[in-house]
């Protein structure tokens, strides 16, 4: 067993902090020294063994972690200072739940709680995180250095070991339950509301793996793409992939070394129906088979799937393992940022995507293109609850919207509102009531005047919101309309929009949002061609998750990637790795 020796006037320096510990009698600190040691003693050692290791009061264990968590430095162990504080409180509550007693060790060892953390952190980088992010490294040593049966253990070096460990446990609970970076930092067009949880209390009276599997993402899709990591991670280890020649033009009845080229490229990602060992055909040659490859690697990256490896073709191609890695990882953080329940019944947009899913009872019912707003009128990252649909909506017209896109019409032709089915107001009052001539405006003084009228579009095929507007109120004027020409949904890429999403099937999903209540496709038709506007209220709110996934597993299983519109990949990538740029990087 241990034993346990008392030294006077001394003081400890815990990492950077040095805490004196004064009683009435005498400074002190206890030593616990290994069994495997021999204690040397001579007569003026003024030293005492006074017994076990378990005879150590819990009272002065109590005293030395209160004074530790009073003095910490929470900067050096939290980098972001955003996430100081609430780890810092995390921490208090976490040793209170514990009654401020060793959570790590039992003093003779370290617990299996401590082995399954390094264990746990050590496999960070299974969720797209690092282990260093969590001192595993320091940790380990610091371990092995405390417990070493070479050296005496003290009971502080213990202590301090149990804080590191403890706080590196708070903090990878914190990654994977809210992730690593905070959303809003990446800029004005996402609004993602925080999860807020005491993860202490999550922690209290729990195991370790019982507690991580509780805080990570417990839906199909972050396990899914964790699967993917680490697939794309193997084809890193093992070379990447080829490239092709940046000019390369190739198709179906090609034949020569570039084509070789493509078929080991499309054969690295399991895009080649059968793997080039297996193949029993000519492989420089481009036949039907290498040509469908080339169509599925097409489709899973948003491409027109022609078969035909043209210049767009080949820059996705050509993009190393490395960045698609960091692709998946940054879309892994983007499902930590997810509320922890979607509900059974849900919309969720993924804006890259140009893809609408319609969840009902837990199960996809669904799927449909939409268009989204373009670079400089993002199409901003929200959650709200669609609480109504509006068929045959009419349009107040925003001022600025105005200014900038009606009134040089209107100059050009002061008819320009009345053909186009614009009515103009003197003031909010009149609202349905009076209108102004057009004619009679002076124009010239218009924009400063403006605040003074309203204009109002009418009902009718061609207002702006089109025939159908599905409304979830939310702070930034964001719904979802029919407004678009079918042919635009023929696009692969689909960001024409300014801020709002246009729906491929808006009868479709108006139907499903109203079966309960007996609406059908007559009635729906019917209420999109009325000359006033016709509100339909949903049975119970409907939440409408926008996210931004340029990284995803669809139904097939299959690994999904898509061009990073908005630049969004870029910033968090920036965040996360702030000596580089993703650009420079890749």
């Amino acid at each position: 067993m241990f034993t346990i020796i008392r030294h006077r006037n001394l003081f400890v320096l815990f990492g950077i902090c040095t805490i004196c510990l004064i009683s009435a009698c005498s400074t002190k600190t206890i030593v616990i020294e290994n069994p495997g040691d021999e204690l040397s003693m001579d007569a003026n050692n003024e030293s005492v063994v006074l017994g076990k290791s378990s005879e150590i009061e819990q009272e002065e264990v109590r005293e030395y972690i209160t004074a530790w968590l009073d003095t910490i430095s929470i900067d050096a162990y939290v980098l972001d200072p955003g996430l100081q504080e609430s780890v810092y409180k995390e921490l208090r509550r976490f040793y209170n739940f514990n009654r401020y007693q060793l959570a790590w060790s039992t003093m003779d060892a370290p617990n299996a709680d401590s082995k399954a953390l390094l264990n746990a952190l050590a496999e960070a980088g299974e969720h797209g995180l690092t282990p260093d992010d969590y001192r595993l490294r320091k940790l380990a040593y610091d371990v092995q250095q405390v417990y070493s049966r070479r050296k005496r253990v003290n009971l502080l070096e213990v202590i301090q070991l149990d804080m590191d460990m403890s706080m590196s446990y708070l903090l990878y609970a914190h990654h994977l339950f809210n992730g690593r970076i905070n959303p809003n930092d990446l800029g004005g067009t996402w609004h993602n509301d925080a999860k807020h949880a005491e993860l202490a209390q999550y922690m209290s009276g729990k195991s370790v793996s019982q507690v991580l599997s509780m805080v990570q993402p417990n839906v199909p899709e972050y396990r899914e793409l964790q699967e993917k990591l680490v697939t794309y991670r193997s084809i890193a280890e093992n070379g990447g992939w080829p490239t092709l020649p940046p000019s390369s033009l190739l198709k179906q009845g090609d034949e020569g070394q570039d084509v070789y080229i493509l078929r080991r490229r499309l054969d690295k990602t399991g895009d080649l129906g059968r793997s080039l060992a297996k193949s029993s055909g000519n492989s420089y040659y481009f036949d039907s088979e290498l040509a469908e490859a080339v169509r599925n690697f097409q489709k899973r990256h948003g491409i027109k799937p022609d078969g035909i490896v043209s210049q767009e073709t080949v820059r996705e191609m050509n993009r190393p393992v490395q960045e698609r890695i960091e692709q998946i990882k940054v879309n892994l953080e983007r499902i930590r940022w997810m509320p922890r329940e979607l509900g059974s019944d849900y919309v969720l947009i993924n804006v890259p995507g140009f893809l609408l899913s319609y969840v009902r009872g837990g199960r996809l019912q669904e799927k449909m293109k939409v268009i989204v707003g373009n670079s400089f009128s993002a199409t901003p990252i929200v959650h709200a609850d669609m609480s109504y649909i509006m068929f045959s909506p009419s349009w107040n017209v925003p001022g600025p919207v105005f200014i900038r896109q009606l009134m040089p019409e209107v100059r050009e032709d002061p008819d320009y509102l009345k053909k186009n089915g614009y009515e103009l107001y003197a003031s909010v009052a009149d609202l349905g009531k009076k209108t102004l001539d057009p004619a009679q405006v002076n124009w010239d003084n218009f924009v400063e005047d403006y605040p003074h009228f309203k204009v109002v579009q009418k009902p009718g095929p061609g207002n702006e919101q089109g025939r159908v507007k599905f409304v979830m109120p939310n702070n930034y004027n964001i719904f979802l309309s029919d407004a678009a020409s079918p042919s635009m949904f023929e696009e692969t890429k689909r960001d024409f929009n300014y801020r709002c999403i246009s729906v491929e099937k808006p009868v479709e999903l108006a139907e499903m949002l109203l079966s309960s209540r007996k609406w059908r496709e007559d009635d729906i038709k019917k209420s999109m061609s009325q000359e006033v506007p016709v509100k339909a209220s949903l049975p119970r709110k409907i939440p409408v998750y926008i996210t931004y996934r340029t990284c995803w597993v669809d139904e097939e299983g299959t690994l999904n990637f898509r061009a990073d519109i908005y630049g969004f990949d870029a910033a968090q990538y920036q965040f996360t790795h702030p000596e580089t740029s993703f650009e420079e990087e890749f």
